[in-house]
């Protein structure tokens, strides 16, 4: 990337000209704060008599975590600097702006950062009186292996996570019932990272992006085949709900091509629909880029009833989810 080779100094200003130029690509739309640790980025339209979302992490390069703002997505994004979470105070800050009387929810992947400044950010609520509850997303099912499953981190389920909880907040619905509705969402989720190494010819699932070593590796013997393995892993967990419908998202990572997410997409509905479930939504996009290499995060959500209602298309910036 361009700007890899600035220095240092250079390289901090970089997640806050990006707010900025956010704000310039849509006019009117949005509201930047920017402090020397912590970016943030709000709706200038948020609705009264309704719950705030707030979505929270490291800063990035993708969409992930402030193209997830705007309507049917979150209210807020707080990002820290690159790869830490932000800080207690600006997750407080921003929650006291945007609170419309009905309580924050925050959602963050979880991460012990996150965890412990989401979570000092709710007792600061709590001291004014402002409602708050925290949701920490727990979709990549390979890591934290050997724990229970609430130990485990979060990947680019977060962003289906947050389109469910704005859809939940927009029927009017109080905190406790869109917290409940979110909670039940990351239980309801697996995220399968895969990656292809060309030179040994094999597909790497659940290598972690901080450099951890992948927990299967399998011969490549072309996407239909890999697609199966990305539905053998997931449904091996999701089963359990015995859901009749799921939604999915193929992520892209940095070196895979943009049809081969589709071929990948079309390869996985047709995994699912032979084994009689239902797809009720697909969506395909660059949502988070910790990867560099050729590969895809695949996002199972296993649908109930209750969950089927709030998965609206929802359409970012650049991306659709």
């Amino acid at each position: 990337m361009l700007f890899l080779g600035y220095d240092e100094n250079e390289r901090k200003k970089v997640l806050g000209r990006s707010l900025k130029g956010m704000c310039a690509a849509e006019p009117g739309a949005f509201q930047e704060i920017i402090t020397p640790y912590n970016y943030t980025l709000y709706r200038n339209d948020i609705e009264e008599n309704r719950v705030a979302v707030i979505i929270s992490g490291g800063g990035s390069y993708g969409p992930l975590f402030m193209g997830f703002v705007g309507k049917g997505l979150a209210d807020v994004a707080c990002e820290g600097d690159f790869d830490c979470a932000p800080s207690a105070y600006a997750l407080y800050h921003i929650a006291k702006i945007v609170h419309r009387a009905k309580g924050i929810l925050f959602i963050t992947n979880n991460y012990i950062g996150d965890f412990l400044n989401n979570d000092m950010a709710q007792e600061l609520l709590q001291t004014e009186n402002i409602d708050s509850r925290v949701c920490y997303v727990t979709d990549d099912m390979f890591s934290a292996s050997g724990e229970p499953e609430a130990n485990r981190g979060g990947l680019c389920g977060v962003g289906v996570i947050t389109k469910i909880a704005s859809a939940a907040a927009n029927t009017g619905m109080d905190l406790d019932g869109v917290y409940a509705v979110t909670r039940k969402a990351i239980e309801r989720m697996r995220s399968v990272t895969v990656q292809y190494c060309e030179e040994k010819n094999v597909l790497e699932f659940g290598a972690g992006f901080s450099g951890e070593e992948p927990k299967l590796v399998l011969p490549y013997n072309g996407v239909d085949d890999m697609a199966r393995q990305i539905y053998t892993c997931a449904m091996d967990e999701l089963s359990v709900y015995f859901p009749k419908e799921v939604f999915f998202t193929i992520n892209r990572m940095r070196l895979l091509a943009y049809i081969e997410g589709f071929v990948i997409t079309d390869s996985l509905k047709t995994c699912f629909e032979e084994a009689d479930y239902k797809v009720a939504g697909c969506a395909v996009g660059a949502y988070f880029d910790a990867f560099s290499g050729s590969g895809c995060i695949a996002t199972i959500l296993a649908l109930d009833e209750e969950l089927a209602k709030y998965l609206p298309v929802v359409r970012g910036y650049d991306f659709t989810i």
